[in-house]
């Protein structure tokens, strides 16, 4: 590794500020940065807020010169935050985003407020957050990895009904109703204008994830190349979708270890 940075982790929306360690969102990621001192800072949302807002309040707590490495909502907000900031950004690993959002993943997401809107109304918001995170769920994860796990539904209930109801239950229990909903809103406010960025900017992108295609990657990556942004394109490959920044950490540690030893942050 090159001289001492502040190296700075964002995950998605339900990601814990606790990046290393039992409990830790990025446990696997400890080994990329022995005896390095991350920092996972909690999300600010306020309402109607953009990833943009997102950043500029994340920017006041950030030295000059962090090493960032972003998935999902992270991901775009350490864009926004190399756009906007870019004193604070000297090497980005955006993970799993995008400079936008595409139009599939909005309608998802809509839908999913939506329910919790209308649980809301109803007094309870409990079933609309519940079915708002199974919905997700499936999103999350890859249709080849579900299929292997859950088999296919033949009477009766359907093999993956437990497991959708585990996350659901539990997603409701500990989430707050309104940060879901200015976090969602948030992510589909998202669209970055890459022409300032400073950093250089590692894109890793997933086969079949569903919420944020291995497309929206290589237009980020266009885009930054049109503006002669240093970096490259990169693919993770695991079966489990969007969550493989989670579920296949071995894997993006592995990819990691193999980008800075090549091009140090």
């Amino acid at each position: 590794m090159s001289d001492p940075f502040a190296l700075v982790l964002l995950g998605g929306i339900t990601a814990t500020t606790t990046p290393f360690g039992e409990g830790g969102w990025w446990r696997a990621l400890e080994r990329v940065f022995p005896g390095h001192r991350a920092v996972s800072p909690a999300w600010e949302p306020t309402p109607g807020c953009s990833t943009s807002d997102l950043a500029d309040r994340m920017a006041a707590h950030l030295p000059d010169g962090s090493v960032l490495i972003g998935a999902s909502l992270g991901g775009l907000v350490g864009l926004a935050l190399a756009a906007r900031h870019p004193e604070k950004v000297r090497t980005l690993v955006s993970i799993s985003a995008g400079r936008r959002p595409d139009t599939w993943g909005t309608g998802v997401r809509h839908l999913q407020r939506e329910l919790v809107r209308d649980a809301l109304a109803a007094g309870d918001p409990t079933p609309g957050m519940e079915r708002a995170r199974q919905l997700g769920m499936l999103t999350y994860r890859g249709r080849a990895e579900i299929g292997r796990r859950f088999g296919r539904f033949v009477d009766g209930r359907p093999p993956i009904a437990d497991y959708l109801d585990h996350h659901g239950r539990k997603f409701a229990k500990s989430f707050d109703v309104e940060r879901f909903l200015m976090l969602s809103e948030a992510i589909d406010r998202c669209s970055i204008d890459v022409s300032p960025i400073t950093a250089r900017v590692e894109v890793i992108g997933v086969p079949g994830d569903l919420l944020f295609p291995f497309t929206l990657q290589r237009e980020l990556r266009e885009a930054l190349d049109a503006h002669s942004v240093p970096g490259g394109l990169h693919t993770l490959i695991a079966d489990t979708g969007h969550d493989a920044f989670v579920a296949n950490q071995e894997g993006l540690a592995n990819l990691l270890i193999g980008l800075f030893r090549e091009n140090p942050p």
